[in-house]
């Protein structure tokens, strides 16, 4: 009977310990949340993310080129059975879902190596700097882009 007991609260306390406070959640990311501007050349950049709540961050990312022609994303993170989940929706078709591998004060890196490219999208804050990267193997050879954007709000 003791020892039923102590596996018990072996059990009772290993959960508690997975789902306690330091548990990555939702609001870990606030840094995250504002309205983005930048450039890169002659694109004009731009990332919108909201605060936390209702159990999502809502994200949405426009490139303005040159000749006036544009690219978007419509993004979310929500929290999944699997962790922290980035899913991503470029030109608002289809979603390719990434779940959190690493998180700190900081930075988050989001992973998914099935996917053809990228495999991580990768968010740190520097101040008043949002610095998004995405990265993966293309043929054997790591590709990477990067924006880096200023607050505005």
């Amino acid at each position: 009977m003791k020892r039923l007991c102590v596996v018990i609260v072996i059990l009772w306390c290993g959960g508690a310990i997975a789902s306690g406070p330091d548990s990555p959640v939702l609001e870990d990311l606030s840094w995250m949340a504002g309205h983005w501007v930048g450039r890169s050349g002659d694109v004009e950049m731009e990332e919108f993310w909201t605060t936390p709540g209702g159990g999502v961050m809502v994200g949405v990312h426009r490139d303005i080129f040159r000749d006036g022609s544009s690219f978007f994303e419509f993004l979310r993170i929500v929290t999944t059975d699997r962790g922290m989940t980035f899913i991503a929706s470029p030109k608002g078709t289809g979603t390719t879902e990434f779940v959190s591998v690493n998180l700190d004060r900081q930075s988050v890196v989001f992973e998914n190596l099935e996917h053809d490219f990228p495999q991580r999208i990768i968010y740190r804050r520097e101040g008043d700097r949002l610095i998004a990267r995405v990265e993966g193997e293309v043929k054997g050879n790591l590709q990477a882009s990067e924006w880096i954007w200023v607050l505005v709000q």
